[in-house]
């Protein structure tokens, strides 16, 4: 149970970080250590992806601990909650003299969420084998 709620406590933390630098950079806050982030993992397009991989990854790894607790037939809440905040972190750009709304940036939080989310569907679903074998 420990080890549940400290994972769930740094998940937290960890999207709390991602939320209060994003809102730091819309606010034109340091802009040139977000800049300077940017380069080096490659660019704007390669954080936003890193980012929502990681955000989604871990976040369904800490909310899921089977795939079929959370979900409906077709569509699981977190998932839609997830989609829903990185469209709207994107879309608030809009109101920021720092920020620039950009499809591209929006693409590549879509394409980090899906590999997040399916690689934590294979990863619960490999432990879950796991378990059902001892």
């Amino acid at each position: 149970m420990l080890p549940t709620l400290l994972f769930r406590a740094f998940v937290l933390i960890s999207v709390m970080l991602f939320a209060c630098a994003s809102l730091l950079k819309s606010i034109g806050w340091k802009i040139s250590f977000f800049q300077a982030a940017e380069g080096v993992v490659g660019g704007d397009k390669v954080l936003h992806l890193i980012a929502a991989f990681y955000i989604s990854l871990l976040v369904s790894l800490a909310v899921n601990t089977s795939r079929n607790q959370l979900s409906t037939k077709f569509i699981n809440p977190v998932f839609i909650y997830l989609f829903i905040s990185f469209s709207a972190d994107e879309l608030l750009q809009l109101l920021s003299s720092y920020r620039h709304f950009s499809f591209a940036d929006l693409a590549a939080n879509y394409v980090g969420l899906l590999l997040g989310w399916g690689i934590s569907g294979l990863l619960l679903k490999t432990t879950t084998k796991d378990h059902e074998h001892r």
